[in-house]
C-alpha cells in the first residue's frame, strides 16, 4: 500500500504537465517617420516590420517602449505588472486672499507596464508542422508621466506677479484584442500615434507599433513563419489613415474623385513621401470575425474644472491622442430591395461564400483629439488677462458601418478644421483624407449586396453682395456649375468640408 502510495503522488505532476502553456510576449517599439507607418499598413508587413524595427533600435533610429513576458497554462489567465505609484492632488482648498492654496483628495496613479493574457491552445495539430493553434485574448498597457505642466494661476503677493500650479500629464497606451496565431509567428497588432506625439510641436508624428509573439510549451518563438491554416480567414487588421492636405486643394481633388480609392490612396502616399502632404494619423488594430478590438493612446492633459476666483479647486482631463474600436462583421441577412423595388431578404455572403475569403465589413468608432490650444481668460474687467489660463481642443469624430472593397482601400471620410483659436475661419484651414485599409485585402471581388456611397459636402465662401442672388437661384443646376467654375478658378474658397462612407 505504501509503494502504491508513492507511485500516485509521482505521477500527479506528469498529469499535470500535459495541460499545454502559452509563452506570450508583446513589444512596442516607437518610431518617428511617416515612411515606417505607409509600411504598415501593406499585407503580410509582420515579420519584415518587426525586423527593421528591432535593428533601427540597436542603431537609435526606434526605441522599445514595452516587452513583457507572461507564461499562462491553457484555458487559464495570467498577469505581468511592473508598476510604480505617483501620488497627485485632484483638489486644492484655500482662500486667495491667503496667498496660497493647499492640495488635497490625493489619488495613486500606477505607472509602468500591465499584461494581462488568456490563452486557449487547440487540440488538432497544424499538419506536418506539429503546431497547435493559439487561441490569445491579451490587454496590454502602458503608462508613464509625461511631464509636469506648468498651469498659471494669480499671486496677489504683488502687482503683475503669477503663480503656477504643476499638474502631472499622463501617457497612456493600450489595447484589447482575441487573436489567433501559433509559434513562430510574429503578429502586429496595432498601430497608434504615440501617446507624447499630441503635445509635441514641429517634429515629425512618432507611432507606436505593438507586436505579438507566443510559444507552446517552452518552445521559443523563432520558427520560420508559415502560411496561415484556414482557421485563420476570420482574422484581419483595419488601418485608418489621414492625409492631411490644405482646405481648396483637398476640396478639388475630392470633388474630381473617380471613384477608384485605391489610386487615390497611392496619389496621396506619393505626395506624403514628396513632402506636399502630411501624414495626419495612423491608426490600426488587428480583429477576429465576429469580435471587437480597441487601441487607445493619448496623454491625460489636466484643465480646471471647478474654480474659486482664478484658483482652481478641481481638475478634469483632456485626452488629446487617438481612440479607435472596431468590430468585424459576420454574414447577417439585410433587406435589400428587389428590381421591382420590394424590400426581400438577402443575407450577407459569409466570407468562404463570396469568394472574397477574409471578409470585408466593419464597424467603426474613432475619435482624434488634437493638443488643447492655451488661450487667454478674461473673467472680468476686475481681473487680470492669464493667458494660458483656459484651454480649447480640436476633437473629430466617426462612427459609422463600411465594407472594404477588393482592393483593400476604401476612401472613409472627409474633414476639414480650423485651429480652434481662429475667430474668422481664415481660408488657410486643412482638410484630413481618411483611408481604411484591410489587410489582408478581401482578394477576389464577389457578390456585393450592400452598396454604398461617399457623401460629400461642401462649403463655399462667396462675397454676402452675392447672398439673395445665390439663394433665389440655389435650385438651378446652372448656378451650382458656376460656382464650382469659379471655385476651379480660385475665385472662391472652401470654407468647410467633409464626408462619410454611407452603407444601405
Amino acid at each position: 500500500m505504501k509503494l502504491l502510495l508513492l507511485l500516485c503522488l509521482t505521477a500527479a505532476p506528469l498529469t499535470a504537465q500535459s495541460v499545454p502553456q502559452v509563452q506570450v510576449r508583446v513589444t512596442s517599439f516607437d518610431k518617428a517617420g511617416a515612411a515606417t507607418a505607409l509600411a504598415a499598413a501593406q499585407p503580410d508587413c509582420d515579420e519584415s516590420l518587426y525586423a527593421s524595427l528591432v535593428a533601427d533600435t540597436a542603431a537609435g533610429k526606434a526605441a522599445r517602449v514595452q516587452d513583457q513576458t507572461v507564461i499562462v497554462r491553457g484555458g487559464q489567465r495570467s498577469k505581468v505588472e511592473a508598476l510604480r505609484q505617483f501620488p497627485y492632488h485632484t483638489r486644492t482648498d484655500g482662500e486667495p486672499a491667503d496667498w496660497v492654496a493647499y492640495p488635497s483628495d490625493h489619488n495613486l496613479r500606477n505607472l509602468g507596464q500591465t499584461l494581462e493574457v488568456e490563452a486557449t491552445v487547440g487540440d488538432t495539430a497544424l499538419g506536418r508542422l506539429g503546431k497547435r493553434i493559439q487561441d490569445v485574448n491579451l490587454a496590454p498597457e502602458s503608462l508613464s508621466l509625461l511631464a509636469l505642466h506648468p498651469w498659471p494661476v494669480p499671486d496677489f503677493r504683488g502687482s503683475g506677479q503669477m503663480g503656477r500650479i504643476l499638474r502631472p500629464v499622463f501617457a497612456t497606451h493600450k489595447l484589447s484584442a482575441q487573436v489567433i496565431t501559433w509559434t513562430g509567428r510574429t503578429v502586429l497588432l496595432s498601430v497608434a500615434a504615440s501617446p507624447q506625439s499630441a503635445l509635441e510641436v514641429d517634429t515629425a508624428l512618432s507611432f507606436r507599433y505593438t507586436f505579438l509573439r507566443a510559444g507552446l510549451d517552452g518552445e521559443k518563438p523563432a520558427a520560420p513563419n508559415v502560411q496561415p491554416p484556414d482557421q485563420m480567414v476570420e482574422q484581419r487588421r483595419l488601418h485608418i489613415l489621414s492625409i492631411r492636405l490644405p482646405r481648396d486643394e483637398a476640396a478639388v481633388i475630392m470633388l474630381q474623385h473617380t471613384g477608384d480609392d485605391a489610386a487615390l490612396y497611392a496619389q496621396l502616399s506619393r505626395r506624403v513621401a514628396a513632402g506636399t502632404a502630411t501624414l495626419a494619423g495612423h491608426t490600426a488594430i488587428l480583429c477576429r470575425g465576429g469580435q471587437r478590438s480597441k487601441v487607445e493612446s493619448y496623454a491625460a492633459f489636466s484643465v480646471p474644472h471647478e474654480c474659486r476666483g482664478l484658483i482652481p479647486e478641481s481638475w478634469t482631463d483632456l485626452s488629446p491622442g487617438c481612440e479607435m474600436e472596431i468590430e468585424a462583421e459576420r454574414g447577417q441577412p439585410v433587406l435589400m430591395p428587389d428590381k421591382d423595388g420590394k424590400l426581400r431578404s438577402h443575407r450577407v455572403p459569409s466570407p468562404k461564400e463570396d469568394g472574397e475569403g477574409t471578409g470585408a465589413q466593419w464597424n467603426w468608432a474613432f475619435i482624434a483629439r488634437d493638443a488643447p490650444e492655451l488661450v487667454p481668460c478674461f473673467p472680468s474687467a476686475k481681473r487680470p488677462a492669464l493667458h494660458g489660463a483656459a484651454a480649447e481642443c480640436m476633437e473629430r469624430k466617426f462612427s459609422s458601418q463600411f465594407r472594404i472593397p477588393s482592393s483593400g482601400v476604401l476612401c472613409s471620410g472627409v474633414l476639414s478644421t480650423t485651429p480652434a483659436t481662429d475667430p474668422e475661419e481664415s481660408p488657410d484651414g486643412f482638410t484630413d483624407v481618411y483611408f481604411a485599409l484591410q489587410s489582408p485585402p478581401p482578394g477576389k471581388p464577389g457578390t456585393d449586396p450592400v452598396p454604398q456611397i461617399l457623401l460629400q459636402c461642401l462649403i463655399l465662401s462667396v462675397p454676402a453682395g452675392e447672398g439673395p442672388a445665390l439663394a433665389a437661384a440655389a435650385k438651378s443646376p446652372d448656378a451650382l456649375s458656376s460656382l464650382l467654375k469659379r471655385f476651379h478658378a480660385g475665385e472662391i474658397t472652401c470654407a468647410a468640408h467633409a464626408a462619410s462612407v454611407i452603407r444601405r
